[in-house]
């Protein structure tokens, strides 16, 4: 007994992203020592990278996101130099905004892109009016550092501006790499 096989052509596809047989043509590589490689293994490297666009890796995007927003946002407390005092006390606005907008979109990644952003301005904002109203609990809170470079020490008007560039911010981020 004979098994017929279709005479179609099979196409291997990964979420759209089609693997096409390697041609064995010689092209430049783009190196300053204009080595030559083949098509097959150029596309052994590009089909990587396209695998891991065309599936739905923003979460480990905005893990990973977050961590370097993170770490910037402790940098500018540290920060001496050029700008030091916008960069220590108004910069880091932006990135609380944009870690707490990447944070809820985690939590509930079901939602819209600008629900996390107006959520997470909207705390950053709150906690700027609880350092105006100076609650005697927050004072004491604050006198830790890790707590004074979480909550802040002091209210300041400006920093509103900052936690709006901070939402825009967030939602062309989210925006980028937002599930599909």
């Amino acid at each position: 007994m004979v098994n017929h096989i279709s005479t179609k052509t099979l196409e291997l596809t990964a979420h759209q992203a089609k693997i096409v047989p390697a041609i064995h043509i010689r092209i430049k590589r783009l190196s300053v020592s204009g080595n030559t490689i083949t098509l097959k293994q150029l596309a052994l490297f590009p089909a990587r990278i396209t695998t891991f666009l065309y599936l739905n890796q923003s979460r480990m995007m905005k893990i990973g996101l977050m961590a370097m927003v993170f770490i910037t946002a402790l940098y500018t407390k540290k920060y001496t130099g050029e700008y030091q005092q916008i960069i220590q006390y108004h910069i880091g606005g932006i990135f609380y905004v944009l870690f707490g907008s990447l944070v809820i979109s985690l939590a509930f990644p079901k939602v819209k892109m600008f629900l996390p952003v107006i959520m997470a301005t909207g705390m950053t904002c709150m906690l700027e009016w609880i350092q105006w109203f100076q609650f005697p609990f927050m004072t004491g809170l604050t006198r830790m550092k890790v707590f004074a470079y979480i909550f802040g020490t002091s209210y300041d008007t400006a920093d509103f501006i900052y936690y709006g560039i901070g939402a825009a911010l967030a939602f062309i981020v989210l925006w980028i790499i937002r599930e599909n």
